[in-house]
């Protein structure tokens, strides 16, 4: 599930409205970030500034969904969008020309960073993206 941006401005954390707007191959939408504990990269992501360009790699090979999309900085894995928005993201991305699409990081993460010394994210499930999806010209 995610967050995307009415028309009016507004946003609502529907997935109806995240799939509506990567259907219409234009907009923008907020959504989770996933399994970061996974990734081992709480550290990384928690010195990570809110802004940071992202990039969304297909996860063809993911066991546990077919249409998983990696988030990764720098050839890093960070994690994985929320399975609800991957699904309609992923056929976005496999059709051909596939959309611009691009993903900074919207939480400012070093906002949740623990500060006990343990390397890791105090919020791992807080952390959220914006994603904007364009037409190839």
């Amino acid at each position: 599930m995610g967050k995307a941006r009415n028309p009016n401005g507004s946003a609502a954390w529907t997935s109806s409205t995240v799939q509506k707007t990567i259907l219409s191959g234009r907009g923008t939408f907020t959504t989770p970030l996933r399994g970061v504990r996974h990734t081992y990269s709480d550290g990384y992501l928690a010195d990570l500034p809110a802004g940071t360009v992202l990039d969304l790699v297909r996860d063809y090979d993911n066991p546990t969904d077919p249409n998983a999309i990696r988030v990764e900085h720098n050839g890093l894995p960070l994690g994985w969008i929320a399975k609800g928005t991957a699904r309609p993201l992923a056929l976005a991305l496999d059709d051909r020309p596939a959309p611009l699409v691009t993903a900074v990081l919207h939480t400012d993460t070093r906002s949740l960073a623990d500060t006990s010394g343990t390397d890791q994210l105090a919020g791992h499930d807080q952390v959220d993206l914006t994603v904007t999806i364009s037409p190839r010209t």
